[in-house]
């Protein structure tokens, strides 16, 4: 299973870019009553909430490992360690929706992310 998106690769911009994806997800909104607060990091860590960077690192990791387990799979096959192709078809299947899903947050992103850039202050 090729595909053009290096898992690695994506982790380490991740990773570089942290402070610029961190100050793009800190988005100052008015509550009722003047108070502002920040999107996205309501409430104390403690419940649960994380920022939209972790949440991102988690699914390029889910991803990724779906991508393994199908490379796995379709090598356990072709190797003929295993006849179960049923089985190869689904997790290879599993590992393609993954990254369509993942590609297309990604752009939906990058496109929130260019329409936050062109908002006037």
């Amino acid at each position: 299973m090729s595909s053009n998106l290096n898992i690695s690769q994506v982790q380490k911009l991740l990773n570089s870019n942290w402070s610029s994806l961190e100050q793009a997800t800190r988005v100052q909104v008015e509550r009722p009553g003047g108070i502002p607060s920040v999107v996205g990091l309501e409430g104390p860590p403690s419940q649960g909430v994380g920022s939209f960077v972790d949440h991102l690192k988690n699914a390029i990791n889910d991803v990724n490992q779906f991508q393994v387990e199908a490379d796995k799979a379709s090598q356990a096959l072709a190797s003929g360690k295993t006849q179960n192709i049923h089985e190869t078809m689904m997790k290879m299947e599993q590992a393609d929706v993954a990254m369509r899903t993942l590609m297309a947050v990604r752009g939906k992103v990058i496109e929130a992310y260019k329409e936050i850039m062109r908002m006037q202050v």
